[in-house]
């Protein structure tokens, strides 16, 4: 597993455990303050709320309330878009189990021998990444030289619309800091042989080709094909987290079976 996957799944464990305790947590009346900030939000203004709370807090009488004082911070391992300043005796935890929500990014590229389509699918959301047009010369039926002539040309541009398609494929889905890819599958789709021949072009970048889920036919081009590529695969992308947590917790067997020392586990006491 990459290490930054492997970050991120520790970081999901301790906000597992962070919300376990805030939820149990209780107080008295409104004692209790839930703050989120989401990004660009101006600390000026939430510093303000909270110096104007605290001057309310410093008259409160119950003895306990004003000596007990506890403050969790942190900052989430992705951005919560939700503002929250709540007052109540217990923490309100909603917007921090919506980072549990599964996130994978999900890649696609429809290709038709007309344009290319790159996007992408996170949850419920298709974003179309960038699309371009192609000119293919159709087949030509004459004989003779001219024919044969022809037929080079047309290869020449079929060659180079692939080899266009699986650079772009480089630029969109390969994170240029790692050299990784940015996305936990590949769809490719399309209505003709094009998709076939680039998932097994040479120019196809191979860390790409590791990514490819399932390569489908399509009806259309563009977004029309977009959205069927997407209906097409909706099994094979619900799949796929069960299929990587059932490889992870055969690993995980292997690891106490050869007993590396790589393994732990416990009872954890509520």
């Amino acid at each position: 597993m990459a290490d930054g996957e492997s970050d991120k799944n520790i970081e999901i464990w301790k906000i597992k455990k962070l919300i376990r305790a805030l939820e149990s947590a209780r107080g008295n009346g409104t004692s209790m303050i839930s703050l989120i900030m989401p990004p660009r939000d101006q600390i000026s203004h939430v510093t303000k709320m909270l110096g104007d709370e605290f001057g309310t807090a410093s008259n409160i009488k119950s003895r306990m309330a004003r000596k007990k004082k506890v403050t969790i911070d942190f900052e989430p391992f992705k951005p919560i878009n939700a503002s929250l300043y709540l007052c109540d005796n217990k923490f309100h935890t909603e917007a921090l189990n919506e980072l549990l929500e599964s996130d994978d990014k999900f890649g696609f590229i429809i290709m038709d021998g007309n344009d290319t389509l790159f996007g992408t699918l996170t949850g419920n959301t298709r974003e179309v990444l960038h699309k371009f047009t192609v000119d293919l010369p159709k087949k030509h039926g004459r004989g003779g030289q001219s024919a044969l002539c022809f037929a080079c040309l047309r290869m020449e541009k079929r060659h180079n619309y692939v080899r266009n398609t699986a650079e772009l494929a480089t630029q969109f889905f390969i994170n240029p800091a790692t050299s990784q890819p940015n996305v936990s599958g590949l769809i490719l789709a399309g209505s003709v042989g094009f998709k076939t021949e680039l998932s097994q072009s040479d120019m196809f970048n191979p860390r790409l080709q590791a990514k490819i889920l399932n390569v489908v036919d399509v009806s259309y081009g563009g977004e029309n094909g977009f959205n069927q590529a997407i209906e097409l695969s909706t099994e094979m992308l619900s799949n796929v987290k069960f299929v990587r947590e059932k490889r992870l917790i055969r690993k995980y067997f292997e690891e106490i079976s050869q007993d590396t020392g790589k393994y732990v586990f416990g009872v954890e006491a509520r």
